[in-house]
């Protein structure tokens, strides 16, 4: 529109990017804009200015948008309304059509798109005016044409002269004036019950008749005086002359005759003359206003036709919109074809098209299925074959893959040698539109319409319904093709299950069967069929069941796998419990899968046994037994090795040789050790050694070379007896014992995973809480960019568009930017395992800011209030930033979960929900407190709280761990932490830290 149209906008928007931007937008169309940031202000601002547009968000504080609207709604019906918001759940749109709401954008929305909407408003707005002015002016035209009638009877009742109104075809007398009466004598209502022959003659009244019939075809309306003698009441004659004068209405057209007695004529010629004008300008006056006010009560009848028509049509698209999208909510995949066939048949026979389809294409563009609706009567045409390539028609492809529609509203308005013309003409296509189907990875496919013996002009509302049925159509295909993949994977789950050997069942938390495969219904000797719906419990012994039970209540509670066995019939069985968890973090359904493991068992306490034996064994050896390294150092010793030395073992450790000076016994403890290297068998030689007691031994010595667990030599072993058994048992018992040693750290390190990993656990399960918090604060800058970017477009556009403006924009996103990375690199930060962390230098308030970063959007969704209280701006302890943001992070989940268990169990929605936070420093010590208005605690659980997998909440609500979690990071910084609750007044929680200097 080109000037602004005086008409008020209420927008009311709890962001304030979005509400200065707009405002701009909303002051190029209208001339007076108001703003409010919450649904209630928005409310009191209606009710004060009353304007004629109400834009608003839905999600806002105190009363969000579509509660508001419902309350304007009852104030003014008729009032025009935009709802704008971040959400694309259907049951928003599904709500917002309920209200009556004219248009419904989603954020970041199209500048353009956006304008366009609001000058549409904008436009209805003023075209109803202009029918409500319309409609006073007839009124008062009506009204004028009243009075004017009332002034033409008044003047002729008391004109002098005798007037007389006849039929011009039969002459009959429709009304007379009192002079009329007065100069033949007659009463009016005798007169009015003549014909003009009655007084004039019947030759006479056949003269004037005839002329009369002449004048009405020809048209030519003149007046026409002559003189005539009229006979009286009393059968006299009198002279008189007659001014006539045919007047033509829409329906009907009457004769005036003034008849004046000639004998007072010459009196009052020129009066009368006078007089004659005046009433023929009168009458011409008259029938002008007459002919006018028809005329625009046509033109004002045929107006409300076409806005009745238009609104009809735009009802019934809505209508036909919510009737596809009901039909696809409940659509099962083996109805998918008819449901899209009856959507097309109804999308065609609303407008008035000969042919509606659908085309989905692969991501070359070409055809990989079609649906189609053909109007009765006409000859099946394939106009898109599976494979066929719609970047063949250039013209199409171009505008689809941009997300634009293509349309032609009569063939021959197209350029002949275009490969469109050719395809649309060789078909018989005389119109045709073409809209994207788009889903997130792009274009899927093209929804449309084509006429073939008539010519249909697509409008903005054909436009928006093909738009509006292929975002239907796209989110139908893909939970199409999400069920088809769904019924495979769960075939392939089934063959894989009946694969195993081992029984695989699947029971609910009461342990009735949902699934069990072959091996599990072999192994309880019943049919697959016939399990399913039995209690697993009820298949087997009592006493196996009251083992295995208490277990599967523990995963259940837990949330955690386990693997535990049992025996039953001299058999040994090894059970896996996994729990599945739903949408709502909640354990729902137990896989169990069983294995007979009875020949593993056995053969485990066999190894036992031989490990025992072999432990026994060189603990009791009486002969001399040492080890070297690959360098030949000693790195074992027997006590009967040191017996026959009469060293000790710190004295040889680590050296080559025994004795300070190499003797015999010493050259023999090397001999052939090269040889040993190079040739790898087992060295077998007598030498004569000196024992510590001075005495001479001969001794067989056995040498071996040794291997690590990489295969390379690790050193030599020597017995100094005959005893070769005895060395392959050392070298087992070695491997033993290295086996041991791996398998002890190995469960300390697995241990102290399983720890971190429930801290790890607990913080995930908070940023999990947050996730809706996360999308909406990340959306809010993604919006002030989109914004931003769009007012540097609009400056373009304008020509107007300055260097200062530009770096303000620009500095303005980036400033956007700098917000998402910052929430993102913090969420990375905070998810990230902390356990290895040191402790350093931190500020309480900068810990507190950061938490808020992840919660503050929750408590706004929740409408709970959030207060600060800190006198100093600095509060510094050691500790850990992270830790101590997981703790805060704890609390206010805490806090927020009593405060909405709250609300639910006093059923008050207009409780006043708040969380305060104060810092302070006393002495030596910094003091956080945590205060909610929630449920409270009972006092007997106080005790309690800081126990693992203690919880206060329902089963799917907490694990228990958040409190034991915090309690030991608060002690990790030196701290301490309190807790003070009163059942339904709230809590407090107290963090107490060492303070260190500025």
């Amino acid at each position: 529109m080109d000037l602004k149209l005086d008409i008020t906008v209420l927008y009311v928007e709890d962001e304030n990017i979005f509400r200065t931007v707009l405002k701009e937008i909303l002051e190029e169309t209208v001339t007076n804009v108001v703003l409010a940031d919450n649904g209630m202000a928005g409310l009191e601002a209606f009710e004060k200015y009353h304007p004629q547009i109400v834009i608003t968000d839905i999600a806002m504080p105190r009363l969000n948008g579509l509660q508001m609207l419902k309350a304007i709604k009852k104030i003014q019906p008729e009032i025009r309304t935009v709802v704008t918001t971040s959400y694309s759940e259907t049951e928003y749109f599904l709500e917002a059509i309920e209200l009556g709401v004219n248009r419904f954008i989603l954020k970041p929305f199209d500048r353009a798109q956006f304008k366009e909407i609001i000058t549409d408003l904008v436009s209805s707005i003023d075209y109803d005016n202009k029918l409500r002015l319309e409609e006073q002016r007839r009124k008062k035209a009506e009204e004028a044409l009243t009075n004017s009638e009332l002034l033409f009877r008044t003047l002729i009742s008391n004109a002098p002269q005798a007037i007389f109104l006849t039929d011009p075809v039969l002459g009959k007398v429709i009304e007379v004036n009192e002079s009329a009466s007065r100069l033949l004598g007659y009463t009016k209502e005798e007169l009015t019950r003549m014909f003009h022959s009655d007084f004039t003659g019947k030759e006479q009244a056949e003269m004037q008749l005839q002329k009369h019939r002449d004048i009405l075809e020809s048209n030519a309306f003149v007046s026409e005086t002559h003189e005539i003698d009229l006979i009286r009441k009393d059968g006299t004659l009198i002279s008189t002359e007659v001014s006539e004068k045919i007047i033509l209405f829409s329906d009907y057209a009457l004769v005036m005759g003034i008849y004046t007695d000639l004998t007072e004529r010459k009196k009052d010629e020129r009066r009368l003359a006078n007089y004659h004008q005046h009433l023929e300008q009168l009458v011409e006056q008259r029938t002008r206003e007459l002919t006018d006010a028809n005329l625009r009560l046509q033109e004002q009848l045929e107006a409300r036709e076409r806005a009745g028509k238009q609104r009809m049509r735009r009802s019934g698209i809505e209508k036909l919109m919510l009737n596809i999208s009901s039909a696809f909510i409940n659509q099962s995949a083996d109805t998918i074809n008819t449901t899209i066939d009856s959507s097309l048949q109804k999308i065609s026979k609303l407008n008035n098209a000969g042919k509606a389809f659908v085309w989905l294409l692969d991501e070359t563009g070409a055809v990989k299925r079609s649906y189609y609706y053909l109007k009765e009567g006409l000859a099946f045409q394939l106009l898109a074959h599976k494979g066929f390539v719609i970047n063949e028609l250039p013209l199409i492809w171009k505008s689809v893959s941009e997300g634009n529609y293509w349309a032609v509203d009569d063939l021959e308005n197209l350029t002949k040698n275009t490969k469109e013309y050719q395809y649309l003409s060789g078909n018989g296509v005389s119109s045709a539109i073409f809209c994207p189907i788009n889903n997130e990875s792009g274009l899927a496919g093209v929804i449309g319409l084509m006429a073939f013996n008539e010519k249909v002009i697509f409008d903005s509302d054909t436009v928006f319904l093909l738009n509006m049925a292929g975002k239907i159509l796209a989110n139908a295909f893909l939970r199409h093709e999400s069920a088809i993949a769904l019924i495979s994977s769960e075939e392939k789950a089934h063959a894989l299950l009946n694969a195993s050997t081992a029984s695989m069942v699947l029971f609910d938390i009461e342990g009735v069967l949902l699934e069990v495969n072959e091996s599990a219904a072999e192994a309880l000797n019943m049919p697959v069929n016939e399990l399913i719906g039995k209690n697993y419990f009820d298949l087997h012994p009592s006493f196996i069941a009251e083992k295995r039970w208490p277990v599967i209540q523990q995963v259940a509670e837990t949330a955690t796998k386990t693997i535990f066995r049992d025996s039953y019939k001299n058999l040994s069985f090894e059970h896996l419990i996994y729990p599945i968890i739903n949408q709502h973090n909640k354990v729902d359904r137990i896989a169990m899968m069983t294995r007979e493991i009875t020949s593993y068992v056995d053969a485990q306490n066999q190894i036992r046994n031989q490990y025992n034996f072999l432990q026994t064994l060189i603990n009791s050896l009486p002969n001399p037994v040492y080890y070297k390294d690959a360098n030949d150092q000693f790195i074992g010793l027997n006590k009967e090795f040191l017996a026959i030395t009469g060293k000790s073992r710190q004295e040889i450790i680590g050296r080559k040789f025994v004795y300070d000076e190499i003797n015999e016994f010493d050259k023999a403890i090397n001999l052939k050790n090269d040889e040993l290297k190079e040739s790898n068998p087992i060295k077998r030689f007598e030498a004569v050694i000196t024992y510590v007691d001075g005495t001479n031994h001969t001794v067989l010595f056995n040498k071996s070379l040794f291997y690590d667990v990489g295969g390379r030599i690790g050193g030599t072993i020597g017995v100094l007896i005959d005893i070769t058994e005895l060395k392959r048992f050392e070298y087992e018992l070695k491997e033993l014992n290295y086996n041991l040693e791996t398998r002890v750290v190995e469960e300390l390190r697995r241990t102290e995973k399983q720890q971190n990993k429930l801290i790890q656990k607990s913080k995930i399960e908070s940023l999990g809480q947050l996730a809706a918090g996360m999308a909406h604060e990340i959306n809010q800058p993604l919006g002030g960019i989109s914004m931003s970017l769009e007012n540097i477009l609009l400056k373009q556009n304008r020509a107007n568009l300055t260097d200062d403006y530009l770096v303000q924009k620009i500095e303005q996103c980036f400033e956007n930017i700098s917000r998402i990375k910052q929430i993102i690199d913090h969420i990375r930060t905070f998810s990230r395992d902390q356990q290895n962390s040191i402790l350093e230098r931190v500020n309480l308030l900068d810990a507190i800011s950061n938490t808020l970063l992840l919660i503050e959007a929750q408590f706004k969704n929740h409408h709970i209030q959030l207060e600060i209280n800190h006198i100093e701006d600095s509060l510094y302890f050691n500790g850990n930033k992270y830790k101590l943001e997981q703790v805060i992070l704890n609390l206010l989940s805490n806090a927020k979960d009593a405060l909405e268990e709250k609300e639910k169990l006093t059923h008050n929605k207009k409780l006043e929900k708040k969380v305060i936070i104060n810092c302070l420093r006393e002495g030596a010590f910094i003091i956080m407190t945590v205060a909610d208005n929630g449920t409270g605690i009972e006092q007997d659980k106080l005790d309690n709280l800081f126990e693992p997998f203690y919880t206060t909440k329902a089963t799917n609500k907490g694990t228990g761990l958040g409190l034991s979690i915090v309690y030991g990071i608060i002690k990790e910084f030196n701290g301490n932490i309190n807790i003070d609750s009163t059942m339904g007044e709230g809590t407090v929680v107290e963090i107490i830290l060492p303070s260190i200097p500025l």
